[in-house]
């Protein structure tokens, strides 16, 4: 079983959506825990018309424990969905993770806001990779933008996620973009960028 906490103390980064579209693309036997008190993925979820992932309400005080149930149950993927101003849910997710995935914005603005979460996460010895999410299509700032997360010292996936109406309109009906569109743009990077992911999990 493979552990992603999807995570970030910014705001706006378009974490839960990422998450969930990723849970999709990763398939049968997969499991979402929401740590956010907005409960977005469960929202999602509950209008879904369709039995995975399976997303569950976790208090982080619980994770660790709902991890192993996941273990135990045969899941193969976990995914966890943090709210980014919770320190001790951000912090709770870096300790269960195989891999710690920060989705960063696309300007200077956002590469300053994930800063103490990247640093966080390298102080504690973290596997993480960094993602550009809601990119501008057509726009050199995207590519910037990855140049300057690679100061950080962290890998960065190599597809920008890029900010499509499509996606906003799948989530909004509890399905992913591969679900709506799966050969569009948007299922393209969403389906290249989980794929990058799976090969920077430790075996």
């Amino acid at each position: 079983m493979r552990v992603f906490a999807v995570l970030g103390r910014k705001g706006g980064t378009g974490k839960t959506s990422l998450c969930l579209h990723f849970a999709v693309a990763a398939g049968r036997k997969t499991v979402v825990f929401d740590l956010d008190d907005q409960r977005s993925a469960m929202t999602w979820a509950e209008v879904r018309d369709a039995p995975e992932p399976r997303v569950m309400d976790i208090d982080p005080s619980a994770l660790h424990e709902a991890v192993d149930a996941a273990r135990e149950d045969g899941y193969r993927f976990v995914f966890v969905d943090v709210a980014g101003r919770s320190g001790m849910a951000v912090a709770t997710a870096a300790q269960v993770a195989d891999l710690c995935v920060v989705p960063c914005g696309p300007s200077a603005l956002d590469v300053a806001g994930i800063a103490d979460t990247v640093e966080y996460l390298r102080d504690q010895g973290r596997a993480t990779v960094l993602v550009v999410n809601q990119g501008r299509p057509g726009s050199p700032r995207n590519a910037e933008v990855q140049a300057r997360l690679k100061a950080f010292d962290f890998p960065v996936c190599p597809t920008v996620i890029m900010r499509r109406a499509v996606l906003a309109d799948a989530f909004l009906d509890g399905k992913a973009v591969q679900e709506v569109e799966p050969k569009g743009k948007g299922a393209a990077e969403i389906v290249a960028a989980w794929r990058w992911l799976t090969k920077k999990v430790k075996k």
